[in-house]
């Protein structure tokens, strides 16, 4: 689908997002252990396309984590 929308004359833009945050979010796949995500993370860097990276880059998953200890400052 991101090659699709790339390959299109038209403006857009690519994110990827990982699911790899077992503390709050149901986790696909690990770096670790899958060729697969290992595979797309490279060709979405070498592409530019942006990474988003649910462990490292929300603070919040789910709007009920807001009245929790799991959102730190």
């Amino acid at each position: 689908m991101m090659q699709y929308a790339e390959a299109s004359e038209k403006p857009f833009m690519n994110v990827l997002v990982t699911h790899k945050d077992k503390e709050r979010e149901y986790v696909y796949a690990s770096d670790q252990t899958d060729t697969s995500l290992k595979a797309l993370t490279e060709t979405s860097q070498k592409k530019n396309w942006v990474n988003i990276d649910m462990k490292n880059d929300w603070k919040v998953v789910y709007p009920f984590q807001l009245n929790t200890n799991t959102t730190k400052n």
